[in-house]
């Protein structure tokens, strides 16, 4: 019993985290609703921990940069309204201010933006699962396969009229799938749909690229225009096997499928970040994949020069400041969430 508490507090936590950004975000917290929020972000480390993790998706997007200035120890830092007569909260909603035109139009304007980050982002924030930056999880599937997800991942699961569909929104996961010949294993992942048995295979969706490499057993590959398809009808999808991985874009193999050495393929299940002669603006970008916020290069120069290392997946930070001093770079924390390196 206190163990499915304890599931479901966890669950309800990024809810309500979610909430109180929201409530941020909006301008209009009244100083009754800024204590509750102080309370309740004091009252426990998780609490904390949780709205840190939404706040900075939040903070991803461009439109909504200025809009949290909120600080995790004194509270909200920007001019909260004038509360109503009641001084304390009371249970009633505080009196309605009056806005100016000026604040209508911004008010109009951020709802505008909302609604546009909602559209292009909203099945992302209410993924079934879903991981933060430098985040790695692994989620016990109904069936009893797995799946590893990697830093900055969103996936839907439904196991529904005998198939097993996983939708992977964006990022990377390492499936471990349990044989059903009877219920068909399904990754769909931005125009490219992977099918298989039983086998230990990874998949990674970056804007439109889908890559599929396979550790154990076979899997198929093919566009999702031709999921009407049986698979053995279909003379466009690509079977591999063990120790094989391809690159798809808009549902077509953009290269030959190419061999991998399956003990070394998808190093972020192991904890590791591998560089090989990357050029230094790639593997900083790689790095930043795993760096709670954003690393910006001002020193245009260096960032094609190859650069190359071995890091652990929760020291990304260290691992930037290593290889920016390889190119003479000097970094500057600008909030703890921006990195200029120059």
């Amino acid at each position: 019993m206190a163990s499915d508490k304890g599931k479901a507090f966890s669950d309800e936590l990024p809810q309500e985290a979610r909430r109180w950004v929201v409530r941020l975000a909006s301008g209009e917290m009244t100083q009754p609703e800024a204590r509750r929020f102080k309370k309740w972000l004091h009252a426990d480390t998780k609490h904390r921990d949780a709205f840190r993790r939404e706040r900075r998706l939040w903070q991803e997007m461009e439109a909504l940069k200025g809009a949290f200035a909120a600080d995790l120890q004194d509270g909200p830092a920007f001019p909260l309204p004038v509360p109503g007569p009641a001084n304390e909260w009371d249970g009633r909603a505080s009196a309605p201010l009056r806005k100016k035109p000026v604040a209508v139009f911004r008010w109009a304007a951020a709802c505008f933006f909302l609604f546009v980050l909602w559209a292009q982002f909203g099945s992302i924030w209410l993924a079934d699962h879903r991981t933060a930056e430098g985040e790695l999880r692994k989620v016990e599937l109904p069936d009893g396969s797995t799946a590893h997800l990697n830093t900055a991942t969103a996936m839907n699961v439904r196991y529904e009229n005998g198939m097993r569909h996983i939708q992977l929104l964006k990022g990377e996961a390492l499936f471990d799938v349990r044989r059903d010949a009877s219920r068909p294993f399904r990754v769909t992942s931005g125009n490219g749909v992977v099918e298989v048995l039983g086998t230990r295979f990874g998949v990674s969706h970056s804007k439109e690229n889908l890559k599929v490499t396979v550790l154990s057993g076979e899997v198929v590959v093919y566009a999702s225009s031709q999921s009407s398809l049986p698979v053995a009808e279909n003379p466009r999808a690509l079977h591999l096997t063990a120790g094989e991985s391809v690159d798809f874009m808009e549902g077509v193999p953009t290269q030959a499928v190419r061999k991998v050495n399956v003990h070394a393929a998808l190093p972020w299940t192991r904890g590791r970040i591998v560089i090989d002669e990357m050029p230094f603006a790639d593997a900083i970008a790689k790095l930043d994949a795993y760096f709670p916020g954003r690393v910006l290069i001002l020193r245009e120069h260096a960032a094609q020069q190859p650069v190359s290392g071995l890091f652990h997946v929760d020291q990304a930070e260290s691992a930037i400041l290593a290889l920016a001093s390889t190119q003479g770079l000097r970094a500057t924390r600008i909030t703890d969430y921006l990195l200029v390196l120059r």
